[in-house]
C-alpha cells in the first residue's frame, strides 16, 4: 500500500497551541512494544522518518508552523532535535567561545548577547531524562505562557518559521488585518522561503493527498493563510482541508479599542471564509465558545468537562481532541479500503458547500 502523506500547517499563535496537543496525543498513541499487535493508525500520514547529524532515525510531524517574533520564548527556531552542537557551544559560551570562528581580533568586538529564556519544568525533564516526571504536578493551566512549554513532540527544524516583521503580546495584537496577512506573503521574502519549504516536504512524499491547516481565522493570519491557499491551489492542485480556529480570548489590536477591534475582527472573519469558500476543498471552523461571530461571548459546556473558558492551554486542548476524533477517518490503517482526504472532503460537502459544522 502506497503511503498517503498529508502535510499539516499551522498558522498563528492559537493554531500552534491546539497543533502542539494535537501531536503529542498521536506521540502518546505510538506503540513501541514488540507484540502489541497492528496499530489502528497509519501514522506514516502525518509523520515523516528521518535521520539527525548523529545519523539517529527519527520520526517527525511533516508539519509547518508559523508564528510572530517573540512567540517561541525558549525554542529554537531550528529546534533541538537536528541542532548543530558547534552552533549550540558558540551560543551558549563566553566570548572564547567565539574567538575560533572569527577571522579578526575579537578582543576589538564587542559581543552582545541577549539573555536565553528559561525553561519550565516540564521541558527540562525532557532535556534531562527524555520523559515527563509522573509523580510531579508541573500545573500547565496555571504556568504556561506559549504553546512551546508543553510540547512534547519534537519538530524537524524545518517545521518552525517566525515573521520577524511583528511581535507576539499578551496585551495587543499588531498582526491585525486581513490584508497585512496577504501583503506580507507577497511583500517580503516570506512567502517565497515558505512555499519553498512546503516544496521541499511535497518533493519527499510519495503519494501526497493534499495538506490539512489550522489557522487563526480573526487576525493578519486569516489574509497569510488565504494567500497561501491561493499559491497551494496554483503549484499543487491538491485537496486543502482548513480548520479556522477562534481563539476565546479577544486581544485588542494596536492602536485600536475595543469596539474598533471587534469590527476588524469580523471583518478579518468574513473575508477569511469568503476566501475559504473558493480556495479550499472544505473548511470547519471551530472554537470552545458559544458565539464566534460578532462578539465572542459566553463558553461551550461539555458533559464532564471543566474548564476556564479564556485559558489557551485549556481551550486548545479541547479542539486538538475534536481533531483527534475528526481525523481519524483518513489516517486509520485500512488496508482494503483506506480513507483518502479528498474522499473524505466530499463526503461532507454535499451539493458544493464549503462550509461544514463541526459538533464539539
Amino acid at each position: 500500500m502506497k503511503s498517503r502523506e498529508i502535510l499539516t500547517l499551522q498558522l498563528g499563535n492559537y493554531a500552534n497551541y491546539v497543533g502542539t496537543h494535537f501531536w503529542n496525543i498521536q506521540e502518546a498513541g505510538f506503540q513501541y512494544e514488540p507484540g502489541s499487535g497492528i496499530p489502528e493508525i497509519n501514522h506514516d500520514v502525518l509523520f515523516r522518518e528521518g535521520q539527525n547529524h548523529r545519523g539517529d532515525v527519527t520520526y517527525t510531524p511533516r508539519m509547518l508552523c508559523v508564528d510572530l517574533k517573540g512567540a517561541l520564548v525558549h525554542l529554537s527556531e531550528d529546534g533541538d532535535l537536528y541542532g548543530d552542537e558547534s552552533r549550540k557551544k558558540i551560543l551558549s559560551g563566553g566570548s572564547d567561545a567565539l574567538n575560533p570562528q572569527i577571522p579578526w581580533d575579537s578582543q576589538s568586538i564587542e559581543v552582545v548577547r541577549e539573555e536565553a529564556a528559561e525553561k519550565p519544568t516540564f521541558q527540562k525533564d525532557l532535556d534531562t531524562t527524555g520523559q515527563a516526571n509522573v509523580q510531579g504536578d508541573y500545573e500547565f493551566r496555571n504556568t504556561v505562557k506559549s504553546w512551546t512549554d508543553f510540547m512534547y513532540t519534537r519538530y524537524h527544524p524545518r517545521s518552525v518559521n517566525v515573521i520577524r516583521e511583528y511581535s507576539h503580546s499578551d496585551e495587543e495584537n499588531s498582526f491585525d488585518t486581513f490584508t497585512n496577512g496577504r501583503e506580507l506573503w507577497k511583500s517580503g521574502s516570506f512567502g517565497e522561503d515558505f512555499g519553498d519549504k512546503i516544496r521541499q516536504y511535497i518533493e519527499e512524499c510519495d503519494n501526497c493527498q493534499g495538506f490539512q491547516v489550522l489557522f487563526d481565522c480573526t487576525d493578519g493570519f486569516s489574509g497569510l493563510t488565504a494567500q497561501c491557499f491561493d499559491d497551494l491551489n496554483d503549484e499543487y492542485g491538491k485537496c486543502i482541508l482548513a480548520y479556522p480556529l477562534i481563539p476565546p480570548q479577544v486581544r485588542n489590536f494596536k492602536n485600536a479599542d475595543s469596539a474598533v477591534t471587534s469590527q476588524i475582527r469580523v471583518v478579518n472573519l468574513s473575508l477569511s471564509f469568503a476566501s475559504l469558500i473558493e480556495s479550499s476543498s472544505l473548511f470547519v471552523p471551530v472554537s470552545t465558545m458559544a458565539q464566534g461571530w460578532r462578539n465572542v461571548s459566553g463558553s461551550r459546556q461539555f458533559p464532564n468537562v471543566s474548564y476556564d473558558p479564556e485559558n489557551f492551554y485549556q481551550t486548545s486542548a479541547i479542539l486538538a481532541t475534536f481533531l483527534d476524533t475528526l481525523t481519524l477517518k483518513y489516517r486509520a490503517k485500512d488496508i482494503l479500503q483506506p480513507m483518502v482526504l479528498s474522499e473524505f472532503c466530499a463526503d461532507l460537502n454535499a451539493y458544493g458547500l464549503k462550509m461544514c459544522s463541526g459538533n464539539l
